[in-house]
């Protein structure tokens, strides 16, 4: 019944008033029509950013039964409380130009007038009794004509960005397109308070994917080292942090965000996986998943690691599915049990083979049946050893995941020293990975120094001590520099504290 009145609503507003004032009036001049169909048209785009406005910020839509369950400050409702009656008003006034009569006039007068008074008489004192902070609001904005001074500040913690909205509806309109997407368990997001979105990090489908199953404003949180080179980063809201250090900013944003009613987007791992295998989680993160003392729904993607894994460089079209899991309050007891559960289901997917293994190399960076590193070669739908000459075609993601685990460090020792070229500071130099240390050129790093280990852009290992940050792109793989390190510091060191992608005690 809520659904039929409020299309009565939109019929009489939209099609039955316009029409009748069509049928009453007489066609004006070509300057006059101009003008007034462009009053006309800015109305309608006005009424329309507002009502996406107000459902990307609130969830609600402008009607009786599905009025917002928040204030909504974010679009032109920066500017004016009541948007989408003013460019109604204005669609109305270019349409009475347009087509000019008397009963027109008074028509658009007498429609004026109500709008005025059910606004002030009844909607006003509604919304004062239902939305908290709307009484400052009402103070802060004017009702229907922008007043300079009079309009809240624009701030991502607190506003929807227009070029949020613009990406979200673009992505729902070509992810249908490229992976043809089905969302299980949407449900889950009408929640209205904030929450934290626990993304299982697998390719760089994940955002868009996640872009057309929420149709809500939240804020990605995203390693700062990606926003020099895509400014838009900034523009939609996300977040960045900068890594190997206490961001207290990025904190500051994150805390400002989740208060004004917004929800958060994290890749627990902090990392994209390379075989499609959760990596584990580490425990800051979990700290502040607890710390942030709200609803935690993981999210599980099924499809995409066959079709973009991180070590390939070719898109694939095809068929994929995300899932969102039941909230998680912090809590709860097996808080982290189970959402570790839940992104660690099984990917029905993964008995699949791959659309394409060129670039396997980077994940297989040594044969897993000789043990020789850099011997991998790839074309579309084989791999194979140049030493051995072992060829697997077409194999599998579940058989690619226990390739790769076959060749990591603790199941087939390495043999050190092991020699590659790397590119460091803009030079191509001698790379050696030793067992207690590696040198780049002229620069010796023992292990024990190290504090972090990570991969950037797929091509380039960052290493961290306490004094500085070592970068370089290796040619072999810096998936093969970044496993070697982290075994032989985890290990042969013993330090329990270094952070792994699979050898953490409590992943």
């Amino acid at each position: 019944m809520r659904l039929i009145l409020s299309i009565i609503e939109t019929i009489i507003f939209w099609l039955v008033i316009p029409l009748i004032i069509i049928s009453f009036g007489t066609e004006s001049t070509t300057v006059t029509h101009a003008v007034s169909w462009t009053v006309a048209i800015f109305g309608v785009i006005l009424v329309v950013y507002s009502i996406l406005a107000m459902l990307f910020h609130s969830g609600g839509m402008p009607y009786y039964f599905y009025g917002p369950e928040k204030l909504v400050i974010s679009g032109p409702y920066r500017f004016v409380r009541h948007p989408i009656y003013l460019g109604y008003l204005l669609v109305l006034a270019g349409l009475v130009m347009a087509y000019w009569s008397h009963v027109n006039f008074f028509l658009f007068s007498a429609i004026t007038i109500l709008v005025v008074l059910y606004t002030f008489l009844f909607e006003e004192k509604k919304l004062k009794e239902k939305l908290d902070g709307y009484k400052d609001y009402a103070k802060k904005v004017p009702a229907f004509i922008p007043l300079p001074g009079k309009f809240i500040p624009f701030e991502y913690t607190r506003c929807v960005p227009w070029q949020y909205i613009f990406l979200n509806l673009l992505m729902k309109f070509l992810v249908q397109f490229i992976v043809w997407p089905k969302v299980l368990n949407g449900k889950v997001l009408k929640s209205r308070g904030p929450f934290v979105l626990a993304i299982l990090h697998q390719t760089h489908y994940d955002g868009p994917l996640i872009y057309y199953a929420v149709t809500r404003y939240f804020r990605f949180v995203s390693t700062a080292l990606y926003f020099d080179r895509i400014p838009l980063m900034w523009k939609v809201g996300i977040i960045p942090v900068k890594r190997y250090t206490v961001d207290f900013v990025a904190m500051k944003r994150i805390i400002e965000t989740i208060r004004n009613g917004f929800s958060i987007g994290i890749a627990p791992e902090a990392a994209r996986t390379w075989d499609g295998e959760r990596i584990c989680i580490r425990k800051e993160i979990w700290k502040l998943l607890r710390k942030l003392d709200i609803p935690v729904i993981p999210v599980k993607f099924y499809g995409i690691q066959r079709l973009w894994p991180r070590w390939s460089d070719k898109i694939k079209f095809g068929r994929a599915t995300v899932e969102f899991g039941e909230p998680v309050i912090p809590e709860d007891p097996h808080f982290e049990e189970k959402i570790k559960d839940f992104l660690s289901k099984p990917d029905p997917s993964f008995e699949l083979p791959y659309r394409d293994y060129k670039g396997i190399e980077k994940l297989l960076w040594r044969c897993p049946d000789c043990g020789t590193i850099g011997s991998v070669k790839s074309k579309k739908h084989s791999f194979w050893c140049s030493n051995c000459g072992t060829k697997y075609v077409k194999p599998t993601v579940n058989e690619v995941i226990e390739l790769h685990k076959r060749i990591r460090p603790d199941k087939m020792p390495v043999n050190f020293p092991i020699e590659d070229n790397v590119i460091l500071n803009g030079r191509t130099v001698r790379g050696t990975l030793y067992e207690n240390r590696f040198v780049l050129g002229d620069l010796v790093v023992n292990y024990d120094e190290l504090r972090t280990s990570s991969i950037e852009r797929n091509e380039e290992n960052i290493f961290g001590t306490s004094k500085a940050l070592i970068r370089f792109i290796p040619k072999i793989s810096p998936l093969m520099w970044k496993e070697i390190v982290d075994y032989q510091v985890r290990f042969v060191l013993g330090r329990e504290d270094f952070h792994t992608y699979y050898w953490d005690i409590e992943c």
